[in-house]
């Protein structure tokens, strides 16, 4: 009976030591299996070469130091360029590693909402307001709130909007939601109270003639959007697109064509053609959007430098895109140009003008035409590229330059129904009147059918 105890007592630690080893082998194998797979990062043809190289960079940075700022910056390395699984695992592993690295956390709950886990986002937002301060707790605060407006939840939006409605963004978005929920009166002194600080926000104007029009208004309304058509984007609103653009721009092709774009300047064009050929060569697609972009780049440089064998080639791969718009009639007006037919320029330059307004084409235009001694056209040419470079200005509330581009185009050309309603506009707007009037009355003598001339005359007409 001992004899078998004893055999027994040895068979059970016999068994235990296997398990135990059993169990060592599996962590062992988990773990060396893990670290054989490492980070993920998208195949190869999953995006073009210059992205995948530097990915795959960051990606050795992590197999070499394995820390969590390796997996943070390969995780926003990701998100860049629009793989925001391997994002956020990658994320994941960064707060890992370090429990306090918030920044990676907030990049886990950003993945969440990117790929539709909006009230999983949430929850981890939430644990990140208490640890947070700043501008940092602003944002994820103002990401909650969206986040309800997106889950139709807008009571819990608006209580957290005005909790952070010292968050400009949060101000704007807090106002729009009580004019879109009746309550115009209760927005408007605060949007004016705003607008007192920065009368040219465009949101806020675009909000404040939607409350006046709701509170029957229509007086007040019309100023504000007469300050519609002059103001500027000035609140940042779109935060995801903001972030994932800055972290595109620091990877992959994005970060050579922004480079470029920050010197391009300063580089004489035979330089900015090589720049621009490298980057070509970078691209697997031909018909991406960046392939027509740099095509077009290098046409205008090529242009620029006078070489027409480049011009030539730039415009004839664009050509077979089967692209037809008013930056290809340029080229191909500067391409004649460089061949010595004038004539033949113009037409292009003139179509590409019918397409789209550019001062720098009705330039090209007027040179030419006084090149063939064609001074009536040549003042049409210059009386237009004042009129547009006038309406910038005008747009961009510069009405001193505005007024003498304005009456510049004017002197060239007198019959210019949309010169003469701008003038009158700026008369209008300086409470000039009378003189908007006489400006309006023009307008309409030379185009009869211009409505807004037409509503505006009635309305000095008539005041109410």
């Amino acid at each position: 009976m001992e004899i078998d105890h004893a055999i027994m007592v040895f068979a059970c630690r016999l068994l235990l030591i296997i398990i135990a080893a059993e169990l060592v082998a599996g962590v062992y194998a988990f773990t060396s299996r893990s670290q054989l797979i490492g980070p993920q990062i998208p195949e190869q043809d999953q995006t073009d070469p210059i992205s995948w190289n530097d990915l795959n960079e960051l990606s050795s940075q992590v197999q070499r130091f394995n820390g969590s700022p390796e997996w943070q910056s390969l995780a926003e390395g990701l998100i860049g360029k629009g793989f925001y699984i391997q994002g956020e695992l990658a994320f994941r592993e960064a707060v890992r590693r370090d429990p306090d690295n918030l920044i990676a956390a907030q990049g886990v709950a950003f993945c969440l909402d990117r790929t539709g886990r909006i009230s999983e986002s949430n929850k981890l937002y939430q644990q990140l307001v208490s640890k947070t301060a700043g501008e940092t707790r602003q944002l994820i605060l103002y990401a909650i709130a969206r986040n309800h407006l997106r889950m139709e939840e807008p009571e819990a939006a608006e209580k957290l909007l005005y909790e952070n409605y010292d968050f400009i963004p949060a101000k704007l978005m807090f106002n729009k939601l009580l004019v879109k929920s009746g309550r115009a009166q209760q927005a408007l002194p605060l949007i004016d109270e705003f607008l007192r600080m920065l009368p040219q926000s465009l949101l806020f104007q675009q909000i404040k003639r939607e409350a006046l029009l709701q509170t029957a208004n229509p007086e007040l309304a019309l100023q504000a959007g007469d300050m519609i058509e002059r103001a500027e984007l000035l609140i940042p609103v779109n935060f995801n697109t903001d972030f994932l653009t800055e972290k595109n721009q620091q990877y992959g092709f994005n970060r050579h064509w922004y480079e470029y774009q920050t010197i391009a300047d300063q580089l004489p064009p035979n330089q900015k053609l090589n720049i621009l050929q490298e980057l070509q060569q970078g691209l697997t697609d031909d018909l991406s959007s960046f392939s027509v972009v740099l095509l077009k780049e290098s046409a205008r440089a090529a242009a620029q430098g006078e070489n027409l064998q480049e011009l030539k080639k730039a415009v004839s791969q664009l050509e077979k895109m089967k692209l037809e718009d008013a930056d290809l009639w340029e080229f191909r007006g500067d391409m004649f140009k460089l061949t010595g037919d004038v004539p033949q320029a113009i037409e292009c330059w003139k179509m590409s003008v019918s397409m789209t307004r550019e001062t720098r084409v009705f330039n090209k235009l007027a040179n030419s035409y006084e090149e063939t001694m064609q001074p009536v056209k040549r003042d049409e040419a210059l009386g237009e590229a004042a009129l547009y470079a006038g309406l910038t200005a005008f747009r961009n509330n510069d009405m001193k330059s505005a007024r003498e581009l304005l009456e510049k185009s004017l002197q060239l050309n007198s019959e210019n129904a949309k010169c003469l309603y701008y003038l009158a506009e700026l008369n209008r707007l300086g409470k000039l009147f009378n003189e908007a009037r006489l400006k309006y009355e023009r307008c309409l003598l030379v185009n009869p059918r211009h409505g807004r001339a037409m509503t505006q005359l009635q309305k000095l007409k008539n005041p109410s």
